[in-house]
């Protein structure tokens, strides 16, 4: 699934992964092994997808296979800390939305602040 959402995002834009996931076509729920579609659009600083999906009741509390959740996959990236012509990042958006998420450890012990100290796309 997160394979088509990456194709989705890159070749078609947020308007047609919404309408897909607005019509059940793509599960928003399902994970790869290390992501689900939140994570993966929080990463990629997918700003209007990750209100899409947070205000569909997705958790960002989701965890893949690694025990990483999507506050944690989007502060170790650059695209998520950038933020937009309003002044907003997609990792302020989501932080604001459940910030007690962040402070969860992986599986490796390291919280979302941990990852937020190493250079933008070093460890994956």
């Amino acid at each position: 699934m997160v394979e088509v959402l990456y194709y989705l995002l890159q070749k078609r834009g947020w308007r047609v992964v919404k309408a897909l996931l607005s019509a059940k076509r793509l599960d928003a729920h399902s994970t790869d092994e290390d992501e689900g579609a939140l994570s993966y659009a929080a990463a990629k600083g997918k700003l209007l997808i990750v209100r899409y999906l947070v205000r569909s009741n997705l958790s960002s509390a989701q965890r893949g296979k690694n025990g990483r959740d999507a506050i944690s996959w989007a502060s170790n990236s650059a695209k998520s800390i950038a933020r937009n012509r309003a002044g907003t990042s997609t990792l302020g958006y989501m932080v604001k939305q459940d910030g007690e998420a962040a402070s969860v450890p992986d599986n490796d012990g390291l919280t979302s602040l941990a990852w937020a100290m190493y250079r933008p796309g070093l460890m994956r």
